[in-house]
């Protein structure tokens, strides 16, 4: 979940090259649907949103989906 996918090419590239499938979503909605798809070893949740609520987001997802998550925030 990136709101600027472009700038994370580099990782994902990296994790393509190794064989891992990744799955970028500009937008919490379609991030989920993959999340429930059920599809998904572990999430990588780039934070750079400024809604408060987003902090939660990694706890519910481990926790209400069991998906393991790697959080990176640029917020300051």
């Amino acid at each position: 979940l990136v709101s600027k996918p472009n700038e994370m090419k580099s990782v994902f590239d990296q994790l393509r090259a190794r064989n891992i499938l990744v799955f970028t979503a500009p937008a919490l909605e379609g991030a989920m649907k993959v999340l429930e798809s059920g599809s998904v070893d572990y999430c990588l949740l780039s934070v750079d949103y400024s809604q408060i609520d987003v902090y939660e987001l990694p706890q519910k997802i481990e926790n209400e989906l069991k998906i393991p998550v790697i959080a990176i925030s640029e917020l300051r």
